[in-house]
């Protein structure tokens, strides 16, 4: 019985490594690196690409500096800072690598930005009042 027990916990510990270490699967996750000023707080909503071609909306909020992983090969978000005059810098990493960044401008509250996808190279910019954005 231990035996069958070792064997089933081998065989589940080679499934996890090998779903952690498959490139294919971390092609699927985009990090959003957020930083900036301590006192600084952030909400916002970000579109996920789902794998059938639709955006999912998802709702995210925050002090600064904070990650959020996403669970998507593309990604839009639209974020409002708490206080118009402190910079906050939002980075698109994409399996380890940069893919864009954005530092807002005083006295912008609004950032939107976008990484690559459907919709073509990934962007961004600052805005003083809410953009019109649409998925």
């Amino acid at each position: 019985m231990i035996a069958l027990l070792r064997i089933i916990a081998l065989a589940l510990l080679t499934i996890f490594a090998e779903a952690i270490s498959n490139p294919a699967s971390a092609e699927k996750f985009i990090l959003i690196d957020v930083t900036g000023d301590k006192t600084e707080k952030i909400s916002g909503d970000c579109y996920l690409l789902r794998r059938n071609g639709q955006l999912a909306r998802q709702r995210l909020q925050s002090k600064v500096p904070t990650r959020f992983w996403l669970p998507t090969s593309a990604v839009r978000c639209n974020f409002e800072k708490s206080d118009a005059v402190l910079p906050v810098t939002v980075t698109i990493i994409r399996n380890g690598e940069v893919e864009y960044r954005l530092t807002s401008r005083p006295p912008f509250k609004w950032m939107v930005f976008r990484s690559s996808g459907p919709w073509g190279l990934a962007e961004g910019n600052s805005y003083p009042t809410r953009p019109a954005f649409h998925p």
